[in-house]
This record gives structure tokens, C-alpha cells and sequence, in this order.
């Protein structure tokens, strides 16, 4: 199977990020009186954007939301960097060397992605020497997933739609396997 680019979802896909997400969730849901919800109850909103997740457990004043999220925010920053999953960095490494160009998406903001991630873009930074470029949420009109063609991914598929794509890498043996049997990712 050939390649010539790869685009990685950031959150669950690059950086094991549920576990620290959620715990700080629960510390708002908890600090404002909600001591009922589980962590297991919350998995219902993994990868979910924050302000739905936020309205849909209830927090739909402007003020009450804006509260909320910044509490949310701060929890998951004190808890540092949210880790890379193990084997990421070497599969990306290794598509990499194999002359793949890889892209990052995320519905992530830029600046809570790069807050995050510790490198001076939307990714951690381990990987971002590998990224050619990335789409946070706010550059696409409607933002992540939307049916739109993200505009910093574009010229990666314009190249390829056209021919002009670098050289074509193939996805290394040991991954096929794991990828061609693995279910979809929910995004």
C-alpha cells in the first residue's frame, strides 16, 4: 500500500489526551455541584468540541459557559502535556523517512493546541519536526470535521491530484496489518 501523504487527527489519534481531558472536566462538573458523573459517563463526550460537550451538560448561559471552560482549560494545562500515544513517534518517523508528507488536523484551537503540545505549532513537539502543515479549528469556516477541503491541507492534495506530489512512500510492513484491520476512528 502507497502513500503520499498522511493526515493524523491530533487528540486521541496523537496525543493520549482523553485521560487528562476528562479528569479536568470532572473537576469543574464536580466543583459546581455535579458529584453524580463518572469518568466512564463522560466518555460519551470524547471528541466532542468543548462547547458542546459544556452545553449539553448544561452550561448554556454565556457567563456560566465561559466559566466553565476557562476552569476546564486551566485543569488540563496544570496537568502538563498530554502524552504521545507509544509507537506514534515512530510511525510518523518512519513514514517520514519514507518520503510521506504528513498533516495534522484538530478541532482544537491553535493557541490551547499549542499550549498543549509545547512546540511552536499545533502538534507536540516530538512530531512537529515531521509535520509539513496543520488545520486547527479556526482555519476552516465551519471547522473540524466539516465538509469543506481545509485550506492548509489543499496544496498537499492539489499536488497530488496533479502529479507533482514528492516521491511516494510506503506505509511501513509492521503498520499494514494494525491499519487495514483496525475499526475507523470516531471523530
Amino acid at each position: 500500500m502507497r502513500f503520499d501523504f498522511v493526515i493524523f487527527d491530533l487528540d486521541g489519534t496523537i496525543y493520549d489526551s482523553l485521560p487528562v481531558a476528562m479528569s479536568a472536566l470532572l473537576r469543574v462538573l464536580m466543583e459546581d455541584g455535579n458529584n453524580t458523573v463518572t469518568m466512564s459517563d463522560l466518555q460519551a463526550w470524547a471528541g466532542v468540541p468543548g462547547h458542546v460537550t459544556l452545553s449539553e451538560l448544561g452550561y448554556r448561559t454565556p457567563e456560566r459557559m465561559k466559566s466553565a471552560a476557562d476552569r476546564w482549560l486551566r485543569y488540563v494545562l496544570e496537568q502538563g502535556s498530554a502524552p504521545v500515544f507509544p509507537g506514534m513517534l515512530d510511525a510518523v518517523g518512519e513514514l517520514f523517512a519514507r518520503g510521506v508528507r504528513i498533516g495534522i488536523v484538530t478541532s482544537r484551537d491553535k493557541k490551547i493546541a499549542h499550549l498543549l503540545g509545547g512546540g511552536s505549532g499545533v502538534c507536540p513537539k516530538e512530531i512537529e519536526p515531521y509535520v509539513e502543515t496543520s488545520v486547527a479549528s479556526g482555519d476552516t469556516e465551519k471547522g473540524k470535521p466539516s465538509p469543506g477541503t481545509p485550506r492548509p491541507i489543499s496544496p498537499l492534495l492539489t499536488r497530488r491530484a496533479s502529479g507533482s506530489a514528492s516521491p511516494r512512500g510506503e506505509l511501513p510492513e509492521k503498520f499494514q496489518e494494525r491499519t487495514m484491520s483496525s475499526k475507523p476512528l470516531q471523530t
